[in-house]
């Protein structure tokens, strides 16, 4: 998303495990941010 330098990919220099862990922590982060924003589009309508 930024114009910076791309970072590389967790799955490429992490082990697999610790990877996979970072990303379901970001993917529930994500998921969070997601449903905060559902719920003031709902207050807001």
């Amino acid at each position: 998303m930024s114009l910076g330098v791309p970072l590389p990919d967790l799955f490429d220099i992490l082990p697999a495990e610790e990877a996979q862990r970072e990303f379901r922590n970001e993917l529930g982060k994500i998921h969070s941010l997601c449903l905060k924003l559902i719920e003031n589009k709902k207050v807001a309508a």
